[in-house]
């Protein structure tokens, strides 16, 4: 039984790849973990980046334990590294996700992280040290 081939670099517009060069970028061990990524491609297949990102960002550590067997079966043998290229790309995914929901204009983006925060205007005006 031989291992199926996949190209190290899948074709340019793949969600798959798109998300793996933002793994390079992210990490310095991104290359090898960028690698471990595009295996995904043998198990899961996305339509779009907006799916594979909402995919991720939904995934929970069991389900990417669950994933890292299901390549494990395919390959024939285990890939250790999968999970902690799944794990970076969901912690991308997540941010990317987080970010898009920010709202475009200041005011309105200024209270949104500030929500996130946990921060009310008083705080805020200590923290950059304005005083009445």
């Amino acid at each position: 039984m031989g291992i199926p081939k996949k190209p190290a670099v899948l074709p340019q517009g793949d969600p798959i790849e798109a998300i793996a060069q933002e793994i390079v970028k992210a990490d310095k061990g991104g290359r090898a973990y960028a690698s471990h990524f595009r295996r995904l491609a043998l198990i899961k297949d996305f339509a779009s980046r907006a799916e594979l990102v909402a995919w991720l960002a939904g995934l929970s550590d069991e389900e990417i334990d669950s994933l890292a067997k299901r390549l494990q079966e395919v390959e024939g043998r285990p890939r250790p590294h999968f999970t902690a290229a799944m794990k970076l790309a969901r912690s991308l995914a997540q941010r990317e996700a987080e970010e898009a929901s920010m709202p475009a204009e200041f005011p309105e983006a200024l209270r949104w992280a500030m929500s996130r925060a946990g921060m009310g205007v008083n705080k805020l005006a200590r923290e950059v040290g304005l005083r009445h």
